[in-house]
């Protein structure tokens, strides 16, 4: 009762929930355990449904898959996965097609380079195991993310509970079950925040660069810091020019190999704004995909009325607005079938949810919670 009574007199919301929350949640590492432990049963129960053959998460297609390690799984070109299998087996290859799996696009697919070097590496090269060290990767990953977002949480003052909120979005489910990029490019993200917050500069510049490597939106957060830099001082600069200059040079390279910048080797990408998502038809005929979308834009508008009560997350604040400024530009290959614009939301996700929690609007925090909640569930269902 005298906990009750702290919570309930004369502390503001932020205090009485860092007063209240340690009694009854878990610290951040205990938190990613505990997530750590579903994500684990969550690819046990995905293993048994594809009979215990990782190879099916890779998403081979008939028309650019022909390898004897792949069970090929789509009659047409397949998924993003056999890319990253493809570049496990040889990283820094010059060659569009090799190992049984032709590249669509090698230098849109190569400036992804570190999540294929990491899994191969594991592997050791192996094509039978490659699979397998993918799954590793991302699981391994989504405790980080787990982790580094109940940290980040503790830091402003809420729950580490909320770590899961950022592990088990369900762009990174659908990530898991593919074998695709995001978990690792957001763990390496959120790491260089947490580096940054804890005043290790260097660290969080090497962390951010990774984490460009891993896919290359994530250089839009080194975008963000420089501009804050320019504005306020309040980022140290290696943390905006080592990683733009290291994917710079990464991309000069590529166009070397390969004659085309691989930021102008898949114009359907993006667009101009809004040029993409008016493509889709209204009302939409998808009910699913739908209330994931409104659930996510629930966020992120929750993210834009805590802006005005957020302070000293200059950084957080400007990524997301370009962040946003990103997605509403996605072509329309990210909007139309399947769920591929899950994947491309994650960073705006994760950086709305930053922002909601620096906030000091309590119930932008608890209706956050709640849109979670309902996006897992829709997800899910």
């Amino acid at each position: 009762m005298a906990s009750l009574l702290l919570v309930t007199v004369g502390q503001p919301p932020a205090a009485r929930e860092v007063m209240y929350l340690p009694r009854m949640s878990p610290t951040p590492l205990r938190s990613a355990l505990y997530a750590g432990l579903l994500l684990v049963a969550l690819a046990f129960f995905l293993l048994s449904r594809a009979e215990f053959d990782a190879s099916r998460f890779v998403g081979a297609g008939a028309k650019l898959s022909d390898s004897p390690y792949l069970t090929v799984v789509y009659a047409d070109t397949g998924y993003d996965g056999q890319f990253y299998y493809r570049l496990a087996l040889d990283p820094f290859t010059r060659e569009q097609e090799a190992y049984g799996v032709k590249l669509d696009i090698p230098p849109y697919r190569q400036q992804r380079i570190l999540y294929p070097l990491v899994a191969g590496t594991l592997a050791l090269r192996n094509p039978r195991r490659v699979p397998a060290a993918m799954l590793a990767v991302n699981l391994l990953a989504l405790c980080v993310v787990a982790w580094v977002g109940a940290t980040l949480a503790v830091s402003r003052g809420r729950s580490a509970l909320w770590g899961w909120a950022f592990a088990l979005y369900p762009g990174f489910l659908v990530s898991l079950s593919r074998d695709l990029a995001e978990p690792l490019e957001t763990a390496l993200l959120l790491s260089s925040l947490l580096a940054l917050h804890k005043g290790r500069g260097s660290l969080a510049a090497v962390l951010l660069t990774l984490a460009a490597l891993t896919r290359e939106t994530a250089a839009v957060v080194a975008v963000a810091a420089l501009l804050v830099y320019l504005y306020r001082r309040t980022v140290p600069l290696r943390f905006a020019l080592v990683p733009l200059i290291v994917v710079a040079i990464w991309q000069f390279f590529l166009f070397i190999w390969w004659g085309q910048f691989p930021f102008l080797s898949a114009p359907e990408a993006t667009g101009l704004p809004f040029a993409g998502i008016l493509t889709l038809p209204f009302p939409p005929g998808n009910a699913k995909e739908t209330g994931l979308l409104a659930e996510i834009s629930l966020v992120a508008l929750l993210a834009a009325f805590a802006m005005s009560s957020v302070k000293g997350c200059t950084l957080e604040v400007t990524a997301l607005s370009l962040f946003c400024m990103l997605v509403i530009s996605l072509g329309r290959p990210v909007w139309v079938g399947d769920i591929a614009f899950l994947r491309a939301l994650s960073e705006l996700f994760c950086f709305a949810l930053l922002v909601v929690l620096a906030g000091r609007r309590e119930a932008l925090v608890r209706v956050s919670a709640v849109a979670c909640a309902l996006l897992l569930a829709v997800f899910i269902l």
